[in-house]
């Protein structure tokens, strides 16, 4: 005899469990990856951190490195700071990790900056 299982029966599990890993583990994931060492080392760095990542755009040689270079110039491209170094730091790290044109960083620029 076959037993008929409900869609729902299985997807609620599923779900359940998705969200609970979610909700207790991707926050400390997030946290580990902020507070990597090598990322905070490149971030106190911006010019090598251009200079490494730029070379990881046109060829990449070791992917670890790169992908702290990437970290590092992403987080230095989002940073809160809004005065003349800080925006000159937000443009230059904005340019190298988003495909949008100048002039629509700027715009995106102020319009963050303004919110603060």
């Amino acid at each position: 005899m076959k037993v008929k299982m409900h869609f729902g029966v299985m997807l609620i599990p599923v779900l359940l469990i998705g969200f609970a890993a979610g909700y207790f583990y991707l926050p400390r994931q997030l946290k580990e990856i902020k507070s990597n060492p090598q990322i905070v080392w490149y971030s106190e760095r911006p010019d090598l951190t251009w200079q490494v990542f730029s070379q990881c755009k046109q060829h990449v040689e070791d992917a670890d490195t790169c992908y702290q270079a990437y970290s590092a110039a992403v987080a230095l491209a989002e940073s809160d700071r809004c005065d003349t170094q800080g925006l000159k730091l937000k443009y230059r790290f904005k340019l190298l990790t988003q495909h949008a044109s100048p002039a629509e960083i700027e715009k995106e620029i102020d319009k963050e900056c303004r919110q603060r």
